[in-house]
């Protein structure tokens, strides 16, 4: 809360109309997160973790998606930036390679907390003056947006030890604003000395994506020594990059393998073609297993995957050694997975490169699409069952027009990793379905709230002292003079969307009181009108809220 007014008055101070604050604002905010992932693709350093900060519940979540929004094109107009792997082979493509000319890579160790926040937000403040079209983007001024970012980069987190730590500098890990801000000081870096004409080593090739960059040397093996002694000494020499290391990688010493990795692309200096060739890069620690033939999932899904990896052949793979050699590989890699050899065959022979079977513009097709209502689409998110779904999704899509999707199941991932996280209080989460105890009946009252659960409780606490008979908590305990045991409430189920948290609450209210009169719930109506056709869902939903109640209370032969 009081972070909330920390924003609020930023706000104010930046003249954010009502609205618009209230779009920026999250209303019951909860403190990020910290947990490590380890880093399984580098045993030769013993598994490092890295770090992750969930900052979703953060007060600040939306005000620096908003930053983010307005500062990204800035990082987009750097000379030194790269999309994705596409814009990588298109910029690769252009280059002319020379006999003794090599490829190299530098890496920024611990890019977040390495950038000192003060010299990066006067960075963006500077480049955000000189942006003609930043008024079409925001009403906020450089300076005020700069206050903002500032808001932003005070972090507090929590870790799984259940202490709470404090960043000082460098920006947070987790912040989406704290991309553009690193982004916006490395591009400052390379303008003052690296892209420059001052540089006598300047560069015609050189590419980054986030604190990754690759560049092609045209000068001797020497002079690249002193050049990379030049970056390593230049903390010492500028203030504002006092804290930024790199690592380099220089061609053909990577891994034992000709070329170098970047981007999941293997990059090589062809000097006979004068060219950067290309092929398809995978790390060493690559299990080449995908979703298995056998496993409950719908078979275009399935085959999505394969198509997927093609798609990146005709994208990566520059040779037709290279192209060949990756389709071999991903058929015997498929095989491997479970999927018949006839079928893997037939997606590999019938695939056609993208640029074959669609060569129309995105502008071709907006032009195209000019004047042409826009029909809202309408989406059924429903479980896989194998043949059922499939004839589903067929009929609803032909009779009505709605496209269904199928929702996953529990991941390994989730099952095996899940205590990586802090644990996090029940009171705490937000958007569930509850169920409220008595103390002297077996009467339940079960709700729903978008809320954190511990406010929804507290409401109801403060209802039930000022006697509000509208409130069924507070009805049960005047009218029958029960205790009602609000430190006892329990969590039933979970569920982000309101109308179908609503519809989880209606089903636990028929399955707690299955008459027409409420008589076994505290609760003074049923909440949203279901149709019957939810009946047969009932069993499973009073199992579920019996297993809930077990797990809150577990009895002595829950444990044998």
């Amino acid at each position: 809360e009081v972070k909330n007014k920390v924003i609020s008055a930023a706000l104010k101070e930046a003249g954010t109309d009502k609205e618009k604050m209230k779009e920026l604002s999250v209303a019951h905010p909860q403190m990020a997160s910290m947990y490590l992932q380890i880093k399984h693709h580098k045993p030769e350093k013993g598994f490092p973790g890295r770090e992750v900060v969930a900052q979703t519940g953060d007060a600040t979540y939306h005000l620096s998606k908003e930053l983010t929004r307005i500062t990204q094109p800035l990082v987009e107009r750097l000379p030194s930036f790269i999309r994705n792997t596409d814009h990588l082979v298109q910029l690769v493509k252009q280059v002319t390679v020379l006999p003794g000319n090599f490829l190299f890579s530098m890496d920024v160790v611990a890019m977040y907390p390495s950038v000192q926040r003060e010299p990066a937000l006067r960075e963006m403040e500077d480049q955000l003056s000189k942006d003609p079209k930043l008024k079409e983007r925001t009403k906020w001024k450089p300076k005020q947006i700069k206050r903002l970012a500032e808001v932003c980069f005070e972090t507090h987190f929590v870790f799984i030890n259940g202490k709470t730590y404090t960043q000082y500098d460098g920006t947070p890990i987790g912040k989406s604003i704290s991309g553009p801000a690193c982004d916006l000081l490395m591009g400052a870096l390379e303008r003052d000395y690296i892209l420059t004409r001052r540089n006598k080593w300047k560069p015609d090739f050189w590419v980054r994506i986030k604190d990754d960059t690759l560049s092609l040397w045209r000068h001797s093996r020497e002079e690249f020594e002193m050049f990379k002694e030049e970056l390593k000494t230049l903390k010492h020499r500028d203030e504002r990059f006092k804290n930024i290391d790199f690592t380099f990688e220089v061609e053909n010493e990577v891994d034992g393998k000709p070329g170098i990795p970047f981007c999941d692309v293997r990059l090589m200096c062809d000097y006979v073609k004068a060219c950067i060739r290309r092929e398809v890069y995978r790390k060493l620690s690559n299990t080449f297993v995908y979703l298995n033939e056998k496993s409950n999932g719908p078979q275009y899904l399935k085959d999505g995957i394969l198509r997927g990896f093609l798609h990146r052949n005709d994208i990566v793979s520059s040779t037709p050694e290279a192209h060949a050699k990756e389709l071999e590989l991903l058929a015997n890699i498929f095989i491997r997975n479970g999927y018949d050899p006839e079928r893997v065959d037939r997606i590999i022979s019938s695939w056609v490169p993208k640029a074959e079977r669609d060569n129309t513009t995105r502008e071709d097709r907006e032009t195209e699409t000019q004047g042409q209502e826009e029909e809202a689409r309408v989406v059924l998110k429903v479980p896989y069952v194998k043949g059922a779904s499939e004839k589903l999704k067929k009929s609803l899509k032909k009779a009505a027009g709605v496209d269904v999707v199928f929702s996953g199941g529990v991941s390994i991932k989730q099952k095996l990793c899940a205590k990586l996280k802090p644990a996090k209080d029940p009171m705490e989460k937000q958007g569930t379905v509850y169920m409220i105890p008595c103390k002297d009946c077996s009467r339940p009252y079960i709700g729903e709230t978008k809320q954190p659960l511990g406010v929804r409780v507290k409401q109801h606490k403060a209802k039930t002292a000022a006697a509000d008979m509208l409130n069924g908590p507070a009805y049960h305990t005047f009218h029958h003079d029960h205790k009602v045991d609000f430190e006892g409430a329990l969590i039933l189920d979970t569920e982000k969307q309101t109308w179908l948290r609503k519809t989880k609450e209606a089903l636990f209210i028929r399955a707690a009181n299955p008459g027409r009169e409420l008589t076994q719930v505290m609760n003074q109506d049923r909440g949203y009108t279901i149709s019957k056709c939810w009946d047969w869902a009932i069993p499973e939903t009073r199992r579920k809220m019996e297993w809930a109640q077990r797990k809150k209370n577990p009895r002595p032969s829950d444990h044998s």
